[in-house]
Formats: C-alpha cells, sequence, structure tokens
C-alpha cells in the first residue's frame, strides 16, 4: 500500500495541533511497512499513489485541484475535513470580521444602513452560496471521510441536509489522541505559577482569547497564561492583535508565552485551574483532551467536537457570551479539580490499526465493523 498524505503548505512552518498529528500519523503508518509521502505544494503532486488521504487545507481552489487530479487518474481518497458549521457559528464569524477585520469600517457602515442580521444574511447568500456547492462536491467525491466526533459529524449532516444519509455512510469517527509523550515520565520543571487560567493556541481572531481577557479584566488578581505565537500570516485581522497587546498592558497579570519546552507545557498543564479555549468553533480541540488529561477544570466553545469525549468539570459556553464565560470561569476556579473521564482510547498504535482498517475499506471493499452504519 502507498499513500499520500496531503496537508497545508505551511504545516511545517506555521506549526499547529495538525503538525503534530500528521507528521505522527506519517511515523506510525511507516512503522507498519506502509509506503508514505507527504505532499505540501501542487508540484509535489504524483500519480502513484494508491490512495490520497487529505486533510484541512485552508485554500479550497488547492483541496479542489488535488480532488480533480486524483479523480482524473481515477484514484481514491478519504478526507479529513475539520468543518463544524451551523448558522449560529457563521454569524458569530460575521461578528469577528465586523470588529476586528481591516474591513471594519464597511461592515460597521453597512450594519448601521441594513442591521446586522440583514447583513449577515446577504454577505452569506453571496459568499457561502459558491464555497457551499465546492464542499459538496469534495464531499460526494470523498470514498471515505473521517471525522474526530459525533457531534461534528452531525453538524455536517445538518447543514448538507441533501447529502446526510451520503455522509452518515461513508463516514467513520476516529477520535484523536494526544501526544504520547504526555502519558509517560516527565522531567520535572518549576515555572512558579499556581492556580491560573490557561489557553493555548495560535493567537487569533477566531481562537477567541481577547473574550477571555474580557471576561476577566476587572479581576486582575486572576493570573491569566497564553502560550502561542500571533497569527500574523494574514494581515486582514491586525486589529485583533492590537487589541491583544493592549489589553494585556492595560490589565496585568498576564503572561503570554510565544513557545515553551515540552517540560514546561506539562508542568502549564499540571499547575493550571482552568483551561479555558472560548474558540468560534473547534472541530476537535486537542489541546483542551490534553488539558483534560492533566485534570484542569474545562471551560470551552461549546462549538467543539472534543466535548463528545469528556466527563467532570466540563463547562460549555457561547463563545461571544462575556458574562457567561466570566460566569463559568469563577465557578470553576471555585470548583476542584479531579481526575477527567476520557472516553477515547488515547493509545496512537490503536489509532493507526483504525485508520488502516479504513484505509482498507475504500481500497479493498473490506467491512470496517466499527463503522455503525456498515
Amino acid at each position: 500500500m502507498k499513500i499520500a498524505l496531503i496537508a497545508r503548505e505551511n504545516l511545517n512552518i506555521l506549526k499547529g495541533g495538525d503538525t503534530y498529528v500528521i507528521l505522527k500519523i506519517k511515523e506510525l503508518l511507516e512503522k507498519n511497512d506502509i509506503q508514505v509521502e507527504l505532499i505540501l505544494n501542487k508540484n509535489q503532486f504524483k500519480e502513484n499513489f494508491d490512495l490520497y488521504h487529505l486533510f484541512n487545507l485552508g485554500d479550497f481552489k488547492i483541496l479542489i485541484f488535488y480532488i480533480k487530479q486524483i479523480s482524473k487518474n481515477n484514484k481514491k481518497f478519504v478526507l479529513n475535513p475539520l468543518w463544524y458549521k451551523d448558522n449560529t457559528i457563521f454569524y458569530n464569524i460575521y461578528l469577528i470580521w465586523k470588529e476586528y477585520s481591516i474591513y471594519k469600517n464597511f461592515f460597521n457602515f453597512k450594519a448601521r444602513l441594513m442591521g446586522d442580521k440583514f447583513l449577515f444574511n446577504f454577505l452569506k447568500i453571496f459568499n457561502r452560496y459558491r464555497r457551499d456547492l465546492k464542499e459538496e462536491f469534495i464531499l460526494k467525491k470523498a470514498s471515505a471521510i473521517i471525522i474526530e466526533s459525533k457531534s461534528a459529524q452531525e453538524t455536517l449532516c445538518s447543514y448538507f441536509s441533501n447529502l446526510k444519509e451520503e455522509i452518515r455512510k461513508k463516514s467513520f469517527i476516529l477520535p484523536l489522541p494526544i501526544n504520547e509523550k504526555f502519558l509517560g515520565p516527565c522531567k520535572e520543571v518549576n515555572l512558579d505559577f499556581k492556580d491560573y487560567v490557561l489557553n493555548v493556541g495560535r493567537i487569533e481572531p477566531f481562537k477567541n482569547q481577547i473574550a477571555i481577557i474580557k471576561a476577566l479584566f476587572n479581576n486582575p488578581e486572576i493570573p491569566l497564561i497564553f502560550i502561542g505565537k500571533e497569527h500574523y500570516a494574514s494581515n486582514k485581522f491586525r486589529f485583533y492583535y492590537q487589541e491583544f497587546d493592549d489589553f494585556i498592558k492595560r490589565r496585568g497579570n498576564i503572561v503570554h508565552l510565544n513557545e515553551v519546552t515540552f517540560e514546561e507545557l506539562v508542568y502549564l498543564y499540571k499547575n493550571a485551574k482552568v483551561y479555558c479555549h472560548p474558540a468560534i468553533f473547534e472541530p476537535y480541540g486537542l489541546s483542551i483532551l490534553e488539558a483534560a488529561y492533566f485534570g484542569c477544570n474545562l471551560v470551552i466553545t461549546k462549538n467543539c467536537g472534543v466535548k463528545d469525549y469528556l466527563e467532570d468539570n466540563i463547562f460549555l459556553v457561547d463563545p461571544l457570551d462575556i458574562e457567561e464565560l466570566k460566569e463559568k470561569i469563577t465557578l470553576a476556579l471555585n470548583t476542584p479539580k479531579t481526575k477527567k473521564n476520557i472516553k477515547i482510547s488515547l493509545d496512537w498504535g490503536f489509532y493507526i490499526q483504525e485508520l488502516l482498517k479504513i484505509y482498507n475499506y475504500v481500497l479493498n471493499a473490506q467491512v470496517f465493523n466499527n463503522n455503525p452504519n456498515l
């Protein structure tokens, strides 16, 4: 079996959770004697693979280019779409554009004339229609769709109601484990932080870290720690980064670390009282799962897939409701930490064997008995 893993071009430059996941999949497939190649741009595309595994690429033009090339050569592909979709999420995305994008003056002017709801519906019809058609094309072409959670599957089925049965038939729910290094003994470090609110991830508008500072702006006695680089790849949201930096200066008692060592990250997870992740949407949420493993009380967006697998001291929030966010963080800070019940396997060996079953199902029509739809 010869597999191509196709991922975003900046996978190794702008590192995220998908960087670790995709490289780990490659490593473990090779240990199972599978020939694997990682493709990060169109010039690297080759026709001699048995199967193509496409991850979230960000740019739909590039994604469709690969799919057309694969189809032209009568090959098959599996897709990790990382799409979490409903109209409430889209409206929140609209509000983020209106508040922080370089087009905010246009948005606010038009909203005063037309009203937010009318302007949102107009933009949704104008912009989403073409994107929805492209996404439908991609979903129809995929031989299998790998989804990390049942709730993410249901959002797809609900949004693309005309494809609901097809999506259910060809989708496989396969949750991701955390970095296996977390499971073993780690070298101890001491950063002298205690009982703080922690957030880990790229600093960007749709991760919505500013909401945490707004919620606790008048409570500077509560320490906040953010780990992640500001995502300047696009200048479209420069007002978000300006406001984020300004809030840090004005509020105080905030630590922002661009990067940390693995040992430092372990310490920060272990000693946080609350892990707060109010993203506008999070198709899965690997950092949430990591924080849960270390027993953090979780205040997390209701628009995430990983919530399906977590119990005990989980507080779900509407990401743009600042009062609710403050209330839930306060409640989490006053709740004792407990070991979380995580309802999935954290064994990467198990994950890769399930992935190989999906590959074999697609290539050889072998029945994958873990798929309840077969």
